[in-house]
């Protein structure tokens, strides 16, 4: 999700760039921010499925410890404790890979 601290940042930062160059070509920096814009979308997407591998990552190492030929007590005691949303998030295609 797009907050308005984003939405105003990437204006300003458009505002900035259009008024410190001397070209006076409005679509241009209009398509520029709109650019940007999408860029933190996509930002925001890559960061949730970074979450949604790190969990996997952590229930793959946990599962492989606890197969461990001398498993300590510590290795089989280990609980993942992943909230309900990563497996609502891994329902969508988008963020999940």
């Amino acid at each position: 999700m797009l907050s308005r601290r984003h939405i105003r940042l990437k204006v300003m930062q458009s505002l900035y760039s259009y008024f410190s160059t001397k070209e006076d070509n409005m679509p241009i920096a209009e398509h520029a921010m709109l650019k940007h814009i999408e860029e933190v979308v996509e930002l925001n997407l890559v960061i949730i499925a970074l979450l949604i591998e790190l969990v996997k990552y952590a229930d793959n190492f946990y599962e492989d410890s606890k197969k461990k030929h001398f498993p300590s007590a510590e290795d089989l005691l280990i609980v993942l404790n992943v909230t309900f949303v990563i497996p609502y998030l891994q329902q969508f295609p988008s963020v999940a890979g």
